[in-house]
C-alpha cells in the first residue's frame, strides 16, 4: 500500500510539475493574445477589465509589477473555462449565445459606449455616414485612432495602447477603423478564442494518455518492487518480466514507436494549431482537431483526416499563419536584345522606388532575376519581393501582389519593352506564355 501511494503521488507530481505546464507552454503566446484581444474588446465595449490583465506579460500592459506566480496555468484555465459569447451574452442579458447575434450586440455596444463619451464629432468622418446618420445607419461609419485609445485608456489603464491599435489596424497607416472592420475583428477574436479552448482540450486529451502510460509504467514498477519485498526469486521475476516486455513489444511496438514519434512531432517541434494554415504540399488546410494519432483538416469546407505519420513526412509542411513573412513573383517574358545595363538599372530604380513608397505593405529587399533563356531568342525577367506579413493574409497578399505585378509591367512598357505574362507552365517545367 505503501508503495502505491508513492507511485500514484510520482505520477500525480510529474503530471502537476511537467506534464500540465507541458501542454499549455507551446500555447502561451496564443493564449496571451486571445486574453488581449479580449480587453480591447471588452474595454471598448465600456466594460472594466482590471481582473484581466493579471494573466497579460509585462509587455502588453505597463502597469505596477505584480506576483504573476504560475501565470502560464492560471491563464490557461481562464481561457479553457471562459467562452466570449456566453460571457458577453451573460454580460449584456442576451437571450441566446449564438455568435452571430452576441458579436452584433458587442459591436452596437461599442458604438453606443462611444457616444456616451460625448466622442460622436471624433465619429462622424465622412458625408455619407453624416447624411445616414439621421436613418441610423452604421455603414460609413468611422472611428477615430484617438477615440479608440481614450476608450480603452478610460475603462482598462494601463493597457498598451500601441498594441492595441496595431492589433485592431495593422497597417497602422489609416489612423481609422471602420465598424465594418470592427465586426470582422470581433467575430476573428470569437474565432480564436475557440481554437485556443479546442487547442488545449487536445493537448489535455494528449497528456492524458501520457500520464496513462506513465501510471500503467509505475504500477509495474511498483508489482516488481512488492514481489521482491515478498522474497520471491529476483532472477526468476527478472526472467518473467523481461519477457513479458518482450512478448509486448513484438506486439505493440510498432504502434507505440508511433505514438511516440507522433508526440514529439506535436508537442516537440509544435507545427501548428487549431485554427492555423497550413500547406501540405502544394494544398492549403485549415487544421481543425489535433490527436496523438490523426489530424483533422479543412480543406475549403471538405473535412479530411491525416496520419501524423504521414504529416511527419510531407514535404513541404509549411505553417501560414506563424510565418512572419513570405515572398511572391512575378514573371514575364522579353526578347533578349533589351537586357542592357541602362535598362535594368531603370528597372531596379523604379521597383525601388515603388517598394519604398509603401514600406508598410512591401519589404525593401527585391531581386530581378534575368537568367532564364527560353527559344526564340527569348529570357524570362523574374521579380521577387517580400511581404512582412503572414501568408495567411490572403487577400492582403493579393492585392500586394497585384500592385507590384501591375507597376513592374506598367515600367516595361514605359521603358519601350513588350512583354508576355507566364500564366502557366508545360508538363515539362517550361513557361508558357500567353
Amino acid at each position: 500500500f505503501v508503495l502505491f501511494t508513492a507511485g500514484q503521488a510520482a505520477v500525480q507530481y510529474l503530471d502537476f510539475k511537467y506534464l500540465d505546464k507541458y501542454s499549455s507552454k507551446p500555447l502561451l503566446e496564443k493564449i496571451d493574445n486571445s486574453i488581449f484581444q479580449e480587453i480591447i474588446i471588452a474595454g471598448l465595449a465600456g466594460y472594466k477589465a482590471y481582473h484581466m490583465t493579471s494573466f497579460l506579460p509585462v509587455e502588453m500592459y505597463s502597469g505596477p509589477d505584480k506576483v504573476r506566480q504560475r501565470r502560464e496555468q492560471v491563464a490557461s484555465k481562464y481561457v479553457r473555462e471562459t467562452s466570449l459569447s456566453r460571457m458577453f451574452s451573460t454580460k449584456m442579458r442576451l437571450g441566446t449565445e449564438r455568435r452571430a447575434v452576441v458579436v452584433s450586440a458587442v459591436v452596437k455596444r461599442i458604438s453606443q459606449t462611444i457616444n456616451a463619451d460625448k466622442q460622436e464629432p471624433e465619429l462622424l468622418q465622412d458625408e455619407a455616414y453624416k447624411r445616414s446618420a439621421d436613418t441610423g445607419s452604421r455603414r460609413h461609419a468611422k472611428l477615430r485612432r484617438e477615440t479608440v485609445e481614450a476608450t480603452l485608456q478610460q475603462n482598462c489603464p494601463h493597457l498598451n495602447l500601441e498594441k492595441a491599435w496595431k492589433f485592431l489596424e495593422p497597417s497602422g497607416t489609416t489612423g481609422f477603423l471602420s465598424m465594418q472592420e470592427l465586426k470582422e475583428i470581433v467575430f476573428n477574436v470569437f474565432d480564436d478564442r475557440r481554437s485556443v479552448i479546442m487547442s488545449l482540450e487536445d493537448t489535455e486529451s494528449i497528456t492524458a494518455q501520457i500520464k496513462t502510460w506513465i501510471q500503467v509504467l509505475v504500477n509495474i514498477a511498483v508489482l516488481l518492487i512488492a514481489v521482491l519485498v515478498m522474497g520471491t526469486n529476483g532472477v526468476d521475476v527478472w526472467v518473467g518480466f523481461t519477457s513479458f516486455i518482450i512478448g509486448f513489444s513484438f506486439i505493440f511496438g510498432g504502434a507505440i514507436k508511433t505514438a511516440f514519434d507522433n508526440f514529439i512531432f506535436l508537442y516537440g517541434s509544435h507545427p501548428f494549431e487549431i485554427g492555423d494554415s497550413i500547406l501540405v504540399g502544394e494544398t492549403r488546410y485549415t487544421v481543425e482537431r489535433v490527436l496523438l494519432q490523426t489530424t483533422k483538416l479543412s480543406h475549403f469546407g471538405q473535412i479530411r483526416i491525416m496520419q501524423n505519420s504521414a504529416l511527419r513526412l510531407a514535404e513541404p509542411l509549411v505553417n501560414l499563419t506563424s510565418s512572419k513573412e513570405h515572398w511572391l513573383k512575378c514573371d514575364y517574358i522579353v526578347d533578349t536584345s533589351v537586357l542592357t545595363e541602362g535598362f535594368l538599372r531603370s528597372l531596379n530604380g523604379s521597383m525601388e522606388a515603388f517598394f519604398k513608397d509603401q514600406e508598410e505593405t512591401y519589404k525593401a529587399t527585391f531581386r530581378i532575376d534575368h537568367f532564364e533563356f527560353l527559344p526564340p531568342l527569348k529570357v524570362k525577367l523574374t521579380l521577387l519581393f517580400g511581404l512582412p506579413f503572414s501568408p495567411s493574409q490572403l487577400r492582403r497578399a493579393r492585392i500586394a501582389h497585384s500592385q507590384a505585378a501591375r507597376h513592374f509591367a506598367e515600367t516595361l512598357l514605359y521603358l519601350g519593352v513588350k512583354y508576355t505574362a507566364v500564366v502557366e507552365y508545360s508538363p515539362e517545367g517550361i513557361p508558357v506564355a500567353h
